[in-house]
């Protein structure tokens, strides 16, 4: 329903919208004080710390992805080989499915009109704001430090926050 997917989506767009504000301005801020390589350093222990930490969430067990069989049903231990199989063959019939849709909902000209739109919006967002806008602001032109930087795509975000219809 879409009371369950705004409850859903909310959070992880929250997160988003946060760690865009926020991300630049702590990512300058290491970068100033312990340098480059350290700051990587940083960022990725935390994302594989994350990746643990997610790993062992009850939804993502493998327990939660199979259907129940009752006890009369259980068919012996899979072998290792025999699950990843399993794991790949789902993984392929998701695929699958999603193609399908896809390919029915791509026949319509307004929905492509959006996802075109859409595509079109991340690209240029990613290639500009994203990449060129940084190196312009170093350049020699310029000038500014990281935590200026840092501090600019901050406030691009709170513009972008403030601005947005709900």
């Amino acid at each position: 329903t879409a009371l369950n997917r705004t409850r859903t989506t909310a959070p992880v767009m929250a997160s988003f919208s946060g760690g865009t504000a926020v991300g630049p301005v702590i990512g300058t801020v290491l970068l100033q004080y312990i340098g480059l390589s350290r700051t990587y350093l940083t960022v990725g222990g935390l994302f594989m710390a994350l990746a643990a930490l997610s790993s062992n969430l009850p939804e993502t067990s493998p327990a939660m992805n199979q259907p129940y069989t009752l006890p009369s049903e259980k068919k012996k231990t899979e072998s290792t080989s025999q699950q990843l199989y399993r794991v790949m063959q789902g993984t392929k019939d998701s695929f699958g499915v999603s193609w399908t849709a896809w390919k029915k909902l791509w026949k319509g000209p307004a929905l492509r009109n959006i996802v075109l739109l859409q595509g079109s919006f991340w690209f240029v967002l990613s290639g500009s704001q994203m990449t060129l806008l940084p190196l312009l602001l170093l350049s020699p032109t310029l000038q500014l430090s990281s935590v200026e930087i840092g501090s600019s795509f901050a406030f691009m975000s709170l513009v972008s926050f403030a601005a947005s219809q709900p």
